[in-house]
């Protein structure tokens, strides 16, 4: 029985090729893209407690370390695990919106640590 093919051997990679080239491009737009809004977000300036001058002081976000007091603000972007030791509302509860963690449009209420509330007293 004869063999039936579509394609010549030689052309029958074109398709492919031409697919993987196309992925690959759209992938490298999209790291790109990320790379941008990354480096825009790293780049926001926020409140750093600085124990030696005993004050807030405004630093990059991209330079906050862990164990480090943040003052936060209603509405501000938050690019990094927060937890939260105090809060402006006299019952501790903070609400937070993670849409752009899971798609979520809801606000979540979030308690403060009730053992360091008591500890803070530079807020």
């Amino acid at each position: 029985m004869p063999e039936v093919n579509a394609f010549a051997k030689e052309v029958a990679p074109i398709p492919v090729v031409i697919v993987l080239a196309i992925t690959g491009i759209k992938d490298a737009y999209e790291d790109f893209c990320r790379y941008r809004a990354d480096k825009k977000v790293n780049n926001a300036l926020c409140q750093v407690y600085c124990p030696n001058d005993r004050c807030y002081v405004k630093d990059e976000w991209s330079l906050i370390r862990p164990g480090d007091f943040v003052r936060l603000h209603a509405n501000e972007v938050i690019p990094a695990d927060i937890l939260v030791l105090s809060s402006s509302d006299l019952s501790g509860i903070c609400h937070i919106e993670t849409a752009n963690l899971d798609g979520e449009n809801n606000l979540k209420q979030r308690e403060i640590v009730k053992i360091a509330s008591l500890e803070v007293s530079f807020v």
